[in-house]
């Protein structure tokens, strides 16, 4: 008697769990205005390169502007 070749039986793959949602930069900073954007003149401020300078002070503007505007 000829032995035949057994079918595979289809094996369910096992489910991946997908991995938990990185959270990004911006959603780990403070959700307060001011807080944020203090941050972020400390973050730009690290980085010696001249764009970053420039941007710091950007934020400093937009800190002020909102410390005027809160202040009220």
């Amino acid at each position: 008697m000829k032995k035949t070749a057994r079918k595979s039986k289809a094996v369910p793959k096992k489910r991946v769990k997908s991995e938990p949602k990185k959270t990004t930069l911006m959603d780990r900073l403070p959700k307060n205005d001011g807080e944020r954007l203090e941050l972020m003149i400390r973050m730009t401020e690290r980085h010696a390169d001249q764009t970053m300078v420039a941007q710091a002070a950007r934020l400093r503007l937009q800190l002020e502007e909102w410390k005027k505007a809160n202040s009220k």
